[in-house]
């Protein structure tokens, strides 16, 4: 009996361990792999000219729904209140959709736009992804927005531009909010405003100055309004454009070393030039005994020397000379000579 049993038992177990192997041999169904879901985290919130706009920039290689499907478009959805309460109750409402963008190498940028702000309503906004069927599972975090409106924005009263710089002169509204900031954009005319305030005043101040630009460049300078919500600026309509062009207006030092020397043909005239590589030219002024000091050419000289031939025998003559840079600057005039043209030299 006990033989019985034990045999009994080691078929069993044989059994199990021949269904085991079968079993490992066997083909299953085949089961897509799952992608884990992602969340929508790098999108960011501006408020500006009034208008709110939602950027957003998915995860790199994020091109499917995990339960299948690849994504064609991102949406922006939007809840809307008058109050805060009511928000969590409010429906999700689509505002703006854009098509998926293909990938170039480096992560697209969506920008949405809502320009139905009303003053004094609360906003919650999303964004989700969709495939070609309509379905969404990813979406962003929300982001809200208590819209206040801002006040209006400075006038630009007067721009000066310098050498490398321009100064604005503002003019702000009566009663102008202890809340509101004020932002400042300059930028190069014919190009995009920055997305980001060249120069921000915490409070009212009549100018402010630019420093570090380029001469001979053509600038535009426009000023906006901010007030903070949460946190939040939301910025105001621009000012009207101002312009300005910054230019060089520091003249050249003086030639330096000057001699004259009498000649058959007059006198001669040698200089050290002006230290500044931005020069353009020289100009000769002669005075004829202690007479005033007039001009001898018109045009700039490009050499360090000159030749007067219209002087006269038995005559004093004092000379100087002026250097011009490519601003049209004139430096200090040299130092002065005299010569008596008496005699031919030998």
């Amino acid at each position: 009996m006990r033989a019985s049993g034990s045999l009994s038992a080691g078929l069993a177990v044989l059994w199990l361990v021949l269904a085991v192997f079968q079993g490992c041999g066997k083909k299953g169904p085949v089961v897509a792999p799952q992608k884990a879901k992602v969340v929508l985290k790098d999108v960011r919130l501006e408020v500006r000219e009034a208008k709110a706009q939602i950027v957003f920039r998915p995860p790199m290689g994020l091109t499917y729904l995990s339960s299948g499907g690849t994504i064609v478009a991102y949406e922006l959805v939007r809840q809307e209140a008058q109050a805060e309460e009511a928000l969590a109750s409010a429906r999700w409402q689509p505002v703006v959709r854009h098509d998926a963008l293909e990938g170039t190498g480096v992560l697209p940028e969506y920008a949405f736009l809502d320009e139905t702000l009303r003053p004094f309503w609360v906003y919650r906004y999303k964004v989700r992804a969709y495939n070609e069927e309509g379905f969404s599972e990813l979406e962003s975090p929300a982001l809200e927005l208590a819209y206040l409106p801002p006040p209006p924005p400075p006038k630009i009263q007067r721009v000066e531009a310098g050498d490398g710089l321009i100064e604005v002169m503002l003019s702000y509204p009566e009663g102008a909010s202890e809340r509101a900031r004020y932002h400042l954009y300059l930028f190069e005319a014919g190009k995009p405003a920055p997305k980001s305030p060249t120069a921000i005043l915490s409070r009212p101040g009549l100018s402010y100055t630019f420093s570090g630009l380029k001469n001979k460049t053509l600038y535009t300078l426009i000023v906006r309004s901010a007030v903070l919500s949460g946190s939040v600026w939301i910025e105001g309509k621009s000012s009207e454009a101002a312009l300005a062009t910054p230019k060089d207006v520091v003249p050249p030092s003086p030639p330096s070393s000057l001699q004259a020397v009498l000649t058959q043909n007059g006198v001669q005239l040698f200089w050290d030039s002006s230290k500044e590589p931005e020069v353009s030219g020289y100009r000769v002024y002669r005075s004829e005994g202690k007479g005033e000091f007039i001009l001898l050419n018109e045009t700039p000289l490009p050499a360090v020397s000159y030749l007067d031939t219209g002087v006269v025998f038995g005559s004093s003559y004092r000379y100087r000379i002026v250097a011009l840079d490519e601003a049209g600057n004139v430096s200090e005039p040299s130092c002065t000579v005299s010569v008596v043209f008496t005699k031919h030299p030998r």
